[in-house]
């Protein structure tokens, strides 16, 4: 039997952990467990915590898989800042693309929550055909 991974679900400026409760709803019944931590926030340049480095000591040196779902109708802010702009500071990320605008936590869970699997699909995917090789 595989094990299901623990997902870490990070929520953007001016929301909570609590934000995720819909999508951490779907997950689970995949048998998926998630944590939601509550990030620092909010702040009053709305740019800022997107381009800061978070801190998470040795974050970096962790061998573990990284997805980042881009909301490809979300115009929130401007081309490219989203995606590649956030998502570049990630190593080697899995991107998943989900039509839902920018508040997919509230708007779209369910294709959130489908991506997120999804994305656990693909990354397995990938670990075993490095295994093969």
């Amino acid at each position: 039997m595989r094990t299901q991974p623990t997902l870490m679900l990070i929520h953007g400026p001016w929301h909570d952990g609590s934000a995720w409760v819909q999508v951490q709803t779907q997950l689970a019944a995949a048998g998926v467990r998630s944590h939601v931590p509550t990030l620092p926030g909010p702040v009053p340049e709305l740019y800022a915590p997107m381009f800061d480095t978070l801190a998470l000591p040795n974050f970096d040196r962790l061998d573990i898989p990284t997805v980042y779902i881009h909301c490809t109708p979300d115009h929130t802010l401007p081309a490219g800042t989203f995606h590649p702009g956030q998502s570049s500071q990630l190593k080697t990320p899995t991107i998943s693309e989900v039509d839902a605008d920018h508040e997919a936590l509230f708007t779209a869970p369910n294709r959130l929550a489908s991506a997120l699997l999804e994305a656990i699909d693909s990354i397995r995917a990938r670990e075993q055909s490095n295994v093969a090789v």
